[in-house]
């Protein structure tokens, strides 16, 4: 099979929103330190969210000149939801 077909660009598909679960990143302190890599690293601003809705509980760390964003969200299966909405998923994939 040709590899070049099984592309997103080759079915000109385009990521707007990436979900990524993870386990063992429930603990508060080990979140922060996350959300701190996020934004220092790639500019994200970061947003906690808790249950299963993207109500936003909480600003970690908010930068008004950019529009990327991620948002944590811990749920009630005690794994924790990364979500990158829009041009931030895009910028992730």
């Amino acid at each position: 099979m040709n590899q070049e077909k099984m592309t997103f660009k080759y079915h000109k598909l385009e990521v707007d929103f990436l979900t990524l679960s993870m386990e063992n990143l429930s603990d508060r302190k080990k979140i922060q330190e996350f959300a701190n890599y996020l934004f220092k690293n790639f500019g994200f601003n970061c947003f906690l969210s808790e249950g299963n809705t993207r109500k936003i509980n909480e600003k970690l760390f908010q930068d008004i000149a950019t529009k990327d964003t991620v948002i944590i969200r811990i749920n009630y299966w005690k794994v924790t939801v990364i979500e990158f909405p829009g041009k931030s998923g895009q910028k992730v994939y």
